[in-house]
């Protein structure tokens, strides 16, 4: 569970909204009618197959979003999310809830966007908890995004995927849109590429060196970009 020191946060003129929406759905979050993308899908009859939800609870997952407050609730519950709970005590009762929900015998994916920056207590229980339930390793999903200093594109994002995976690494920068379809790809999940904005950082890899896939840090059309070759700043 280190930080994804790769993956770059965008900003999306949305605050949290942006980030959040980008993580689960690998779309690029949009203003619909003067509200976030986040918000409108939570509000309108909206239906996106492809969220890390909706694929993951196909697949026989049990789904829980552990959020900091009750606005962003609807959304998560149409994104696909079996249970969705609010906590409101800080980093450490989200994830005193979210421990105490966790099944010893089913998959889960469990997401929490926890207040502030320190995930350090957020994971020892998390942890402690999971070791308590026998082949954790294999068969679980967690993710966790934290808040953001001001000014700063590192995403603060940390993420456990399966025992199987350790040791995968990718060289490439990206973003948040990113880890949605790599994620799926890696646990062999059904999904269609086309329906989303983020791609899959293991697609392809090495097959054509001048290929530099971008990381786009604003959502505008004078964005700044990023790749392994180096840098362009619009302005």
């Amino acid at each position: 569970l280190d930080p994804l020191a790769q993956a770059l946060r965008p900003d999306w003129y949305q605050e949290g909204d942006g980030r959040e929406f980008a993580l689960m759905t690998g779309l690029t979050p949009t203003r619909i009618d003067d509200e976030t993308a986040l918000a409108r899908v939570g509000r309108g009859d909206i239906r996106l197959p492809f969220t890390l939800a909706e694929v993951l609870g196909g697949m026989g997952y049990d789904t829980m979003a552990f959020l900091p407050g009750s606005s962003r609730v609807p959304f998560y519950e149409a994104i696909g999310f079996h249970r969705v709970s609010v906590c409101t005590g800080g980093s450490g009762a989200m994830a005193e809830a979210a421990a105490g929900s966790l099944q010893r015998e089913t998959p889960f994916l469990t997401v929490l966007i926890l207040p502030g920056g320190d995930c350090g207590g957020a994971l020892d229980r998390l942890l402690a908890a999971l070791e308590a339930r026998d082949a954790w390793e294999e068969d679980t999903v967690l993710c966790l995004m934290t808040g953001n200093p001001q000014g700063e594109h590192t995403a603060q994002l940390f993420l456990w995927a399966g025992d199987d995976l350790a040791g995968l690494t990718c060289e490439a920068p990206c973003t948040e849109l990113d880890i949605l379809p790599t994620l799926l790809d890696l646990l062999g999940a059904p999904f269609d590429s086309r329906f989303l904005t983020g791609r899959d950082l293991f697609a392809g890899a090495g097959e054509d060196p001048d290929a530099a896939p971008l990381a786009v840090l604003y959502g505008s059309a004078y964005a700044d970009w990023v790749t392994d070759r180096g840098c362009y700043i619009a302005a």
